[in-house]
């Protein structure tokens, strides 16, 4: 199933005004649509941030639901809470100083016309602020201490190129295929402060439900998360 077809159906559950759809920052992730490992109908994981973006979620898989993937139309089941975390929960000590970050989709990160398939500490961790600036009221310090006492100690990356159907920048409601580099694979970071942990870890944790990189509501960059206890 198209990436492009994904996104679509889950962004019409969320985006209810032209503003909300064009917006830079949403309160949402998307992971592709994947098979059931038990045998069980395809599904996917849906990361939500506030209470209004749960709410519209839950309306759009209650009973009787369906879901428009391409020219077809598929009933869907109740949303099944997978993981949850407060704001606080995220932000709350003691701050772990090694995390392994394993990307189970392909993460590309984006400026203009330009993508690198390259995860950097800064590229992460600004990302990640950003969001958590844009969608809670707990604010966190400014990412850059955590960025500049924050290394990768180890990586296990493999590149690979998808190709996706984006909206055309003239507007005219046509659609244009590009090719993203992107890769996929183990990241370990370390922070060799714990006053910028204090920053570090919770964006981290964060990452768990927002993903990394560009491209999240399309399924890029889904993130599984594992603190290394010293």
């Amino acid at each position: 199933m198209k990436l492009e077809f994904v996104h679509a159906a889950v962004s019409r559950w969320f985006d209810r005004s032209a503003a909300e759809h064009a917006a830079g920052e949403k309160p949402y992730a998307v992971s592709p649509l994947a098979a059931d490992e038990r045998g069980g109908p395809p599904g996917l994981e849906i990361a939500v941030f506030t209470d209004d973006a749960e709410r519209r979620l839950l309306a759009a898989t209650g009973e009787g639901s369906g879901i428009r993937l391409g020219n077809q139309i598929r009933a869907t089941g109740r949303a099944t809470r997978m993981m949850s975390a407060t704001w606080d929960e995220l932000a709350a000590g003691p701050h772990e100083q090694a995390w392994e970050l394993t990307f189970a989709t392909p993460v590309t990160f984006r400026s203009g016309n330009r993508a690198t398939p390259l995860p950097e500490v800064g590229t992460i961790l600004f990302g990640l602020a950003r969001a958590w600036t844009a969608w809670s009221d707990l604010q966190l310090p400014p990412p850059h201490l955590a960025i500049d006492k924050t290394y990768v100690s180890d990586l296990e990356l493999t590149s690979t190129t998808l190709r996706i159907a984006i909206p055309k920048r003239s507007g005219d409601g046509g659609r244009v295929e590009i090719a993203v580099p992107g890769s996929l694979g183990m990241l370990r970071l370390r922070c060799s402060d714990p006053h910028a942990a204090a920053t570090a870890a919770p964006l981290l944790r964060f990452a768990a439900y927002a993903g990394v990189g560009s491209m999240t509501r399309r399924g890029l960059g889904v993130t599984r998360l594992r603190t290394i206890r010293p």
